[in-house]
């Protein structure tokens, strides 16, 4: 399930998926420009 909201986050372009060449496979992800411009509303909404 986390997969896949992340793969939808991902086409959406709010995120940014960076994989690892290690051993054991590592996977980071890290908000876009259009991801870091949600994060006042996402603040907002959380309050």
């Amino acid at each position: 399930m986390l997969s896949q909201e992340l793969k939808k986050l991902e086409m959406d372009n709010l995120i940014e998926r960076i994989p690892y060449t290690t051993i054991p496979p590592k996977v980071e992800y890290l908000p876009t420009n259009r991801g870091k411009s949600l994060e006042n509303i996402l603040y907002e909404l959380c309050l």
